[in-house]
């Protein structure tokens, strides 16, 4: 008899191909999905350790999970429900979290309250078209729409794998494609109807409709993944920050008193405009929009007139100031804010627009007339906005002299017109002899900036008998107040 002897690497070789056999064929019960091993099988080894660590602590991992994993997770049950009367839940990562009966179908309470809302902790009506799970296209991996999964009627069509695992990017099995960067492959999923429309309802946009919003948005001509890393949570998995893009904006934001509050770039023009499961104030969804662009005309409308879309201009969208500003400045007009938005990463922002403003209010001077300086008051007088100065300076005849002017301007101007007055005739611990209507003459103080500025004063008649002439020189606020300039209440959160 011949007896044929196997080199010892062939019969690793054997080894290996039968394990690869065995995994292949141990898959997920009810349904033929042999070409699926599962995000497991491509951790260990030194392969791809990391990524399978980003993806364990992901929103794809859990977006579809068996009820018996997910009853580990800090999310609650339905009323009246046991962990093993659930099949399967469907999200719970951010926003909300629904549940699969022992069947398939999403649980029904009899209140209606079958989706709990992470962000609030409250129950609510996730208004279901149908009770049918129609969703595996994009929450599963491996999905057959053609298929039925084995005891579950409640779940339309078939998957190999639940959650979006390596595979649904991927490729199955060892096939271990580098995986598709174009932004339209992340849209096969975060996608709401046709490529040219953001879907709107209620008054937000509508969830999951990134690559529409992506599409009309200010970054349109980027790839995903130059911002994102696909394997982590959205919110850490940055690799590119703003700045990187954006010098020149965020050297201009730095160490304003928005920057110093804390307040982020996406902040702005990340807005929450976006609504998943429950809005978190009137204009608060739950999740960030991709939009960018912030449109600062404060009659501009964000959605269509029934609602259903965001507004696009040539195919491009923008983020209105109510979802921009009034989340934190609520009282504040979308006037207001329209002027305090416009030019606001200017490296010293226009008062052409806004007016004079309270952050103007401190002490101003010319280096060059050292000795001499200004103290200056801005505040609000009803609509109007009106400005006191004291002007500490020199008679003709060598005396201290304080000019002091005042005025009213209506609100939208950033140049004060003034009369000034000379007080006289009080007495060291006893002003009450003094007059303080003597007029001096008139002037005028002109801020472009919140920095710079400039006055004249004129004299009249009597005073320039007494020797005063016209005084007109720049200024600059050397000390100034705890107010932001522009300024604006923040009164909401």
């Amino acid at each position: 008899m011949k007896v044929f002897h196997k080199s010892s690497t062939t019969h690793h070789r054997w080894i290996l191909t039968a394990l690869t056999l065995g995994l292949l064929f141990a898959v997920a019960p009810g349904i033929v999905t042999a070409q699926y091993l599962g995000a497991e099988s491509c951790a260990g080894a030194g392969c791809h350790d990391d990524q399978y660590k980003d993806w364990l602590t992901s929103g794809h991992r859990v977006i579809l999970m068996e009820g018996v994993n997910a009853q580990h997770r800090s999310i609650p049950l339905p009323d009246g429900k046991a962990w093993s009367d659930i099949s399967y839940t469907v999200g719970g990562n951010k926003t909300k979290a629904l549940y699969l009966d022992d069947e398939g179908f999403f649980v029904t309470p009899p209140d209606g309250k079958n989706q709990f809302n992470l962000l609030t902790g409250e129950w609510s009506d996730a208004h279901l078209d149908s009770s049918t799970y129609d969703c595996g296209e994009c929450h599963t991996t491996g999905y057959d729409a053609g298929g039925s999964m084995s005891g579950l009627p409640g779940i339309s069509g078939s998957f190999a794998l639940p959650g979006v695992q390596c595979e649904h990017c991927h490729g199955a099995g060892l096939a271990m494609n580098e995986g598709d960067t174009d932004p339209a492959f992340c849209g096969t999923c975060h996608n709401h109807g046709p490529d040219n429309v953001i879907a709107a309802a209620d008054g937000f946009i509508k969830s999951e409709g990134q690559y529409n919003e992506f599409l009309a948005g200010a970054h349109a001509s980027r790839d995903c993944v130059d911002c994102h890393n696909p394997h982590q949570r959205a919110e850490y998995g940055i690799v590119t920050q703003c700045e990187t893009c954006h010098a020149g904006k965020a050297t201009a934001y730095a160490g304003t008193v928005m920057d110093n509050a804390g307040v982020e770039c996406i902040d702005c023009h990340m807005p929450k405009a976006t609504l998943s499961a429950q809005a978190l104030g009137p204009y608060e969804g739950d999740m960030k929009t991709h939009i960018f662009r912030i449109n600062t005309d404060p009659a501009a409308p964000m959605f269509s007139a029934n609602g259903s879309s965001v507004v696009q201009n040539d195919g491009e969208a923008a983020v209105t100031l109510d979802f921009v500003c009034q989340r934190c400045h609520g009282s504040s007009s979308k006037e207001a804010l329209a002027k305090f938005a416009d030019g606001f990463h200017d490296n010293d922002g226009s008062l052409a627009n806004f007016g004079l403003d309270p952050g103007l209010s401190g002490t101003w001077w010319n280096t060059a007339k050292g000795g001499e300086g200004f103290l200056l008051e801005v505040g609000k007088a009803g609509a109007d906005k009106f400005l006191y100065v004291s002007l500490y300076t020199y008679s003709p005849a060598g005396e201290q002299t304080w000019l002091v002017a005042a005025t009213t301007d209506p609100a939208g101007s950033n140049t004060g017109d003034v009369t000034v007055y000379i007080p006289s005739g009080g007495e060291w611990g006893d002003p009450s002899g003094a007059d303080t209507s003597i007029q001096w003459g008139t002037g005028t103080f002109s801020f472009p900036t919140c920095s710079a500025g400039s006055f004249t004063f004129t004299p009249n008649q009597a005073m320039i008998d007494m020797g005063y002439s016209v005084l007109s020189y720049n200024l600059t606020r050397i000390l100034g107040t705890d107010i932001a300039c522009p300024t604006l209440v923040k009164d909401q959160m």
